[in-house]
This record gives structure tokens, sequence and C-alpha cells, in this order.
């Protein structure tokens, strides 16, 4: 599993491609923020509930023996944002 922050694609979704598993959320222009959750073969079927929050979190419950694992990707401005973005989010 792999957690990306900037992923800057537009909107909300999931894409397949060579057995990988990718769930992003996006704003609704694209271009900045963003984040996104990419699952290998054996995890993207364990799969049970993706949460879109905005272009900044977004929520993914995985399947497991005993007990189910979330994972929460975020997504916060650096420093080199403007204070007022920065302390805004």
């Amino acid at each position: 599993m792999v957690e990306v922050c900037e992923v800057r694609w537009e909107g909300n979704g999931m894409l397949n491609s060579e057995g990988y598993r990718m769930f992003y959320s996006g704003n609704e222009k694209g271009g900045h923020n963003g984040v996104g959750i990419i699952l290998g073969k054996h995890l993207k079927e364990k799969v049970v509930k993706v949460e879109f929050i905005d272009d900044r979190v977004m929520m993914l419950r995985l399947k497991r023996k005993t007990k189910d694992l979330v994972v929460i990707q975020t997504y916060a401005p650096t420093t080199s944002h403007a204070t007022e973005e920065v302390e805004e989010n």
C-alpha cells in the first residue's frame, strides 16, 4: 500500500492498472491538492468501504482476518504556502 499526497486530479474515483488499484480524492477543478491510496494485488480485493471526504482527506477500510484496517490519508499545505492557507486548513 502506498499513500499519495498532491495527486492533483479532478474529482473522486478509482483507477485499475496492471494489477493495482488506486483510489483518489481531488478537488472539483483539479490542479492542486488531492490525496490517494494505491493498493497492490493482495489488498485491492479487501476493500470494504471508501469515503472521499474532500481534496485533503480520504478514508479506506480493508477487511482483515480478525479486525478491519482503517487507513486515513491526509494532506496539509507546507510552509511554502501562504500563512492564511496553512492556518485555514
